[in-house]
């Protein structure tokens, strides 16, 4: 037995289910919606601070809620349980019955460049925004995973994971059964989901970030400890050699390293760019170079008696020239 071969240190969380009359309470379900509502609240708030539309912050949450748990079912029974669909199609409407998280983020994706797109807003700016809210309300959503188990590991003697009850599936599925913990993967996103969010927190102190910004951070954190994560799954399905989230994250990581490296200069470029652009403008007639009207139109003057007051400036003298009537005449 190696040195980290200890008791394990996390407890087995369980809570619930409670019962209303007809109605039927899990701690899952519970969670989820705290974390809707909360991640909900923080988006509106965030948005007025960076100056967003909260209309389309509103409609896009809406939407979004929406394509989050239909692509988080459509992913759960296409790749993880593709049996389900050919014994019961109709299984691919009853989008309650199984949920994948990256599927959600894939739906939530796709809901987010069609609205902006179609609204003509900026795209990683709401993305941003939604993300940012999004992982406070996923701490609520792991937390939940950590009470329903739903993500159970391999069973270990490694002293980071959970006392886990012994049960006649897992001794069927494990003989003899005599490893003291399991590795709980939703219990460990929880955890990790906190430094995620810390992570955003310390790096947006400094000042305001490129947008998309908050996309590439979660992206290149997340997607790597994912596909770590997934060596420790049991009976998922996997795809030469790889599970359906593992297979996901190779583009999200690769997609977060592309943004901070392309981002930046891009859109340095296109200040600098507009900067120049606004300096080439040229001065409208009738127009200060800092952007005011000329003082006789500031006093009511108008394009006509302009002229003749010009007419009348520059009448022959006595002598037969021309010149300035003030100069001529001397002060008035």
């Amino acid at each position: 037995m190696h040195y980290l071969a200890m008791a394990p240190v996390l407890p087995y969380l369980h809570a619930g289910p409670w019962r209303f009359g007809p109605f039927t309470i899990h701690m899952f379900g519970l969670m989820v919606g705290i974390g809707i509502l909360f991640g909900t609240w923080i988006m509106l708030r965030r948005a007025r601070q960076v100056g967003l539309s909260e209309y389309h912050m509103g409609q896009l949450i809406q939407y979004g809620i929406v394509g989050l748990f239909v692509g988080a079912h459509l992913y759960s029974v296409l790749l993880y349980f593709p049996q389900r669909v050919l014994s019961d199609p109709l299984i691919l409407l009853r989008f309650w019955d199984g949920i994948a998280s990256t599927g959600g983020l894939i739906g939530l994706l796709v809901v987010v460049w069609w609205y902006t797109r179609k609204n003509h807003l900026d795209f990683l700016a709401y993305l941003d925004n939604i993300l940012w809210g999004g992982l406070h309300g996923w701490v609520f959503g792991r937390l939940g995973c950590s009470f329903a188990h739903d993500h159970p590991g391999n069973f270990t003697d490694f002293w980071f994971s959970v006392r886990w009850p012994m049960d006649d599936y897992d001794r069927m599925i494990y003989p003899g059964g005599d490893l003291p913990g399991r590795h709980d993967l939703g219990l460990y996103e929880f955890f990790f989901t906190l430094v995620m969010l810390a992570a955003l927190y310390v790096t947006n102190r400094k000042g305001q970030r490129f947008k998309g910004f908050t996309v590439a951070l979660v992206f290149v954190m997340y997607a790597p400890t994912r596909f770590l994560f997934d060596y420790l799954r049991v009976l998922d399905a996997r795809y030469w050699g790889l599970t359906p989230a593992q297979w996901a994250m190779i583009p999200m990581f690769a997609t977060g390293v592309f943004m901070f490296l392309y981002l930046p200069s891009r859109q340095q470029d296109n200040a600098s760019g507009m900067q120049d652009e606004g300096a080439r403008m040229p001065v409208l007639a009738g127009t200060d170079a800092d952007g005011s009207q000329d003082s006789h139109q500031q006093d009511g003057h108008s394009g006509e008696g302009r002229e003749n007051d010009d007419v009348e400036s520059q009448a022959p003298d006595k002598d037969g020239s021309v010149g300035d009537a003030g100069n001529t005449n001397g002060p008035q």
